[in-house]
């Protein structure tokens, strides 16, 4: 069942309390109430309704307030229309109103926001998800097979040590050169990092360039056609030299 709110506000409603004491009903109207020209120049009811309004302004200790369609009927002890009645109070600037909303839009309005709530905490708890899941720490697969590599990874990002494993081809010399940070580590316990993926990384840029020129150096002693290539350089130097 819907039911109207009024939000009423009543405008200079102390002009009418004698005594200014808001909480004294008896004291509340003055006299020239009924002789005021804007409220003579109302219907009856209407003057009824505006009447109950500022005794009601005296019980509540405000010029504002909200009431139901039950309730201003009730007021008015007639049929006629709430809102035209307030209409006219309105016209002669005595009150202001508005209806505020109906308890069925509030219960809508409720219900969005609580959509709205939900969907934020489920964002959240999806960024939530995906930085926890950033921030596991520990040995992967690729490194926990090495005693040494899975004590010294316990405080380092999977995301970190995956980073290595695309940023360097040999997962071997990825161990070896954890285990040779780990014994340089122990060695100088005063100089030892906090942040252990940062070093690692530092470590292994410094290390992968002289792991590179060791690579091309075995490439160029096993490759099968080295020595047809010095041959062929000898035999083409040696026909140079006779012909000159």
């Amino acid at each position: 069942m819907k039911k109207n709110i009024y939000k009423i506000t009543v405008l200079n409603w102390n002009e009418h309390n004698l005594s200014h004491r808001k909480s004294f009903k008896k004291t509340l109207i003055a006299n020239d109430f009924c002789t005021d020209a804007k409220i003579q120049s109302l219907p009856m009811t209407t003057r009824w309704l505006f009447l109950n309004l500022l005794l009601t302004c005296g019980d509540t200790c405000g010029d504002t307030l909200e009431l139901s369609a039950q309730r201003l009927r009730a007021m008015l002890e007639c049929n006629r229309n709430v809102d035209g009645v307030l209409d006219e109070l309105q016209s002669l600037r005595l009150v202001t109103w508005e209806k505020t909303s109906l308890i069925e839009e509030k219960l809508k309005e409720i219900k969005v926001k609580e959509r709205k709530v939900s969907a934020e905490a489920k964002e959240k708890e999806i960024v939530s998800t995906q930085v926890s899941k950033a921030a596991i720490r520990g040995a992967i697969d690729e490194f926990s097979h090495d005693e040494v590599c899975l004590k010294f990874l316990e405080n380092v990002t999977h995301k970190a040590q995956k980073s290595w494993l695309s940023a360097y081809p040999s997962i071997d010399w990825i161990c070896h050169e954890i285990r040779k940070a780990n014994a340089w580590c122990e060695t100088n316990s005063h100089k030892a990092p906090k942040d252990r993926g940062r070093f690692m990384l530092t470590w292994l840029n410094r290390g992968f360039e002289n792991y590179r020129k060791t690579l091309q150096s075995k490439q160029k002693i096993h490759d099968p056609n080295a020595e047809l290539r010095e041959k062929f350089e000898r035999e083409a130097a040696n026909e140079n030299a006779f012909a000159e």
